[in-house]
């Protein structure tokens, strides 16, 4: 049985805190309050896989739209100017300017919203699970357990943001519950310990019906943090596991380093050595643009594609075709710069002159070439600090 929480479709008893909102930096003393019309057109954050996309097209339409996979990454993206501003619940964002005076949101909401559960369609046993979690619901309502909840979890006061998180008993099975780690103040880590008001809600419901809950997530730190063995899910199975020092740190498939690794790439195949090499320049700039990477890194990137496949690689016979690919990782900021080529074992940073070659160096502090099986590998890895 899976039980999905989730914000802002009516699919069954919702709790009624709420609705969008937009967070921006501060205004400076003595400067009007900003609308939302000051923004149209600016550097608006969108987190991946929310309903918050569409509304962020709708109302700030013509504007320059930058992705992000979790909450702590649009707020570092924020204070650290990446962009002007993006939209989000209104209990999130007040909680994210009580706990940072940096970060405002205006009001009123952009859009009034409520708060539900949702649970999945045509699957056994969901539709009697649901009518089960809504009388929970709809007692703890009547009860005036829930206005004390938002209180509590609304609050200042992290010393009030306890619950009776015993261990659950699970005589009657298991509750998997889908949750993300960053959501203050719905379910967030706090002291090593997932909690929150929806975590709260939930395991209550839990503890009423004699279950036990599994915890599946798509955020990677909570992952992390939490968890003594990882397993990576793609197309509906198991693509990957081990530890997390296994999974996070060295993955060992394809999609799992692309996902882990929040990667985006660039790739490129040269046919032969008359290239459009300024379309390549211009590819890589394109490349560091949409993924906000900082334009001396660029730099660094345009200048090993110059001296070390054009100068290098391609002045050799029998290399091609060359492809080369350029990965850069949102979770380590960095770049890393892979060419495979054929014909024989060369590497051209080693028979290149030591002007080029030191060049090279100074902007790739791990550099390595392979020979396997006929094909070179050669890599560079850039930081973007």
């Amino acid at each position: 049985m899976i039980l999905l929480i989730v914000a802002g479709i009516a699919l069954s008893i919702a709790h009624g805190i709420g609705g969008n909102v937009l967070s921006a930096s501060g205004n400076p003393p003595g400067k009007p309050a900003a609308t939302y019309s000051d923004f149209k057109g600016k550097r608006i954050g969108i987190r991946t896989g929310t309903s918050l996309e569409d509304l962020t097209f709708k109302y700030l339409p013509d504007s320059q739209y930058f992705y992000y996979d979790t909450e702590s990454d649009l707020v570092t993206a924020l204070t650290g100017n990446k962009i002007d501003a993006f939209l989000n619940d209104e209990p999130v964002a007040e909680m994210m300017h009580i706990e940072n005076n940096a970060i405002d949101f205006i009001q009123p909401c952009i859009v009034e919203d409520n708060y539900c559960f949702g649970f999945p369609k045509n699957k056994d046993g969901s539709d009697k699970i649901m009518a089960e979690f809504n009388e929970v619901l709809g007692d703890l309502r009547k009860k005036g357990e829930l206005d004390k909840m938002k209180k509590k979890w609304l609050s200042k006061d992290d010393s009030q943001k306890t619950f009776d998180d015993t261990p659950l008993t699970g005589e009657n099975g298991t509750l998997t519950v889908a949750v993300v780690g960053d959501k203050v103040p719905f379910s967030y880590m706090f002291n090593n310990k997932l909690t929150g008001y929806n975590v709260e809600l939930v395991t209550i419901f839990a503890r009423e019906k004699g279950m036990t809950m599994l915890i599946v997530t798509h955020e990677m730190k909570f992952a992390k943090d939490v968890s003594t063995r990882v397993f990576y899910m793609d197309e509906g199975g198991i693509y990957e596991e081990g530890t997390p020092k296994q999974i996070f740190e060295d993955p060992q498939k394809p999609r799992t380093r692309v996902f882990i690794k929040r990667l985006k790439q660039f790739n490129l195949t040269i046919e032969n050595r008359h290239f459009d090499y300024v379309s390549c320049l211009s590819g890589i700039g394109q490349f560091g643009k949409d993924n906000q990477i900082r334009e001396k890194t660029v730099n660094d990137l345009q200048l090993i594609f110059e001296e070390v496949i054009k100068q290098g690689i391609t002045k050799k016979e029998g290399v091609f075709p060359v492809e080369v690919t350029m990965e850069y990782s949102g979770v380590d900021e960095s770049v890393t710069v892979n060419a495979e080529y054929g014909g024989e074992d060369f590497d051209p940073i080693t028979n290149a002159d030591e002007i080029s070659a030191a060049i090279v160096k100074g902007v790739a502090p791990e550099i390595k070439h392979t020979f396997e099986d006929g094909r070179n590998r050669l890599s560079f890895l850039v930081r973007n600090p």
